[in-house]
């Protein structure tokens, strides 16, 4: 008997032609089922990479993944170029039982596959100084809300 479970990030309203760039080849590589092959006995074979960028996933907005070292998960930023709006970024998760804030501003995202935190946001301008900002869960679509940002830097 084969399970197979998942749990999709999907951006919302995102370029669906945004470039991708990958950095830092880490020295393995990761095998997955081929779900096309129902006998079950063959694998693809995935490089793996230390940071990946998506750039312009909306308009003057960077999406970038990197994989801590000695650690699990996967840590996510955006970069937010002169005049980009923070209001287009929009994550909906697939295969998602339930998706709840909770007192420390983490999202918490219960699936078959785990349980997942996505923790509150941390920001900061060009200049290194802090903006506060916060997750934002409107019917299953979670964004950010930024509070004195100014678009032009």
């Amino acid at each position: 008997m084969t399970f197979i479970y998942f749990l999709n990030l999907n951006w919302a309203g995102a370029n669906p032609h945004a470039r991708i760039v990958a950095e830092d080849k880490a020295g393995n590589y990761f095998t997955y089922s081929d779900l096309s092959d129902t006998s079950g006995k063959s694998s693809i074979k995935a490089e793996a990479y230390k940071k990946i960028t998506y750039k312009n996933i909306y308009p003057g907005i960077d999406a970038e993944y990197t994989f801590p070292e000695n650690k699990g998960g996967i840590k996510y930023a955006f970069i937010l170029h002169p005049g980009a709006d923070p209001d287009l970024i929009q994550m909906q998760y697939e295969g998602a039982e339930s998706i709840k804030a909770d007192a420390e501003g983490n999202i918490n995202i219960r699936s078959s596959f785990g349980n997942f935190t996505d923790h509150a946001p941390v920001v900061y301008d060009d200049g290194g100084a802090s903006i506060k900002s916060f997750f934002v869960l409107k019917n299953n679509t979670v964004s950010f809300h930024l509070d004195n940002y100014d678009k032009n830097k």
